[in-house]
């Protein structure tokens, strides 16, 4: 318990200290000094600063006139197939095809209705 008396003392001269320097005043003309030397240095600004305005109206301008031509552009259209080019038939007889050969109970209906339409297309 020695160190006691020492940390009371070193406490009572950090007191001391830092209440002198709160008081101390600074030199005179020091104020005119710093105001000087920050009008006198040159104004620099940060490269982000200068090019900002430059670099995100022509995008920003760009990203608008590439959404409107996506909204309002034609897409072209696919062609479609020619259907009235015989396909129709071509489906028609593989259906007859299939429905003559052993044909169960259940579909004989339907053969039948098979054989009037590939009598009705031969006559046209």
């Amino acid at each position: 318990m020695v160190r006691e008396p020492w940390d009371r003392k070193i406490d009572e001269w950090l007191d001391t200290a830092l209440s002198e320097y709160g008081r101390a005043e600074p030199r005179a003309g020091m104020e005119a000094r710093i105001v000087e030397r920050l009008r006198s240095r040159p104004i620099r600004r940060s490269w982000w600063r200068v090019w900002r305005p430059t670099v995100w109206i022509p995008a920003a301008v760009a990203l608008v006139l590439i959404v409107m031509t996506m909204l309002f552009s034609e897409r072209p259209k696919l062609p479609m197939p020619d259907f009235a080019a015989g396909y129709d038939q071509d489906l028609l007889v593989g259906v007859s095809r299939m429905i003559n050969q052993n044909v169960p109970a259940a579909l004989e209906p339907a053969a039948l209705i098979t054989k009037e339409i590939t009598k009705d297309e031969k006559q046209h």
